[in-house]
């Protein structure tokens, strides 16, 4: 597998962003017992103000596997592809938006 490619965001990559939202937002809410919170992509990205963010996709072999979403200030947005989780894929992604913004140490993650 090629190493990962971190690209803008382009319209035609919103599917994509909502099947590996959803499959790893659900995961992450069942494993804190928060099942019932959970909101699709196509309508969270509205409710929280997705598309305000600066968006990238990292994506393997042209498959978008992630995407990160900030802004000057605020690292917002970060979901992998629970296939491609525990690999490093986040990792990069934060290192890459870091490099972008003005955040020069993270105050906190939650």
């Amino acid at each position: 597998m090629d190493e990962l490619e971190i690209r803008e965001y382009h319209e035609a990559d919103f599917d994509t962003l909502c099947q590996i939202h959803d499959q790893a937002r659900k995961q992450e809410l069942e494993a804190a017992n928060l099942s019932e919170a959970f909101k699709p992509l196509k309508i969270a990205a509205y409710e929280e103000d997705l598309f305000s963010y600066t968006i990238y996709v990292g994506q393997k072999d042209k498959k978008v596997i992630g995407f990160v979403a900030f802004s000057d200030d605020e690292l917002a947005w970060l979901y992998v592809d629970p296939n491609f989780q525990k690999q490093g894929v986040g990792s990069k992604l934060i290192e890459f938006s870091l490099s972008k913004t003005k955040i020069s140490k993270l105050k906190w993650i939650y």
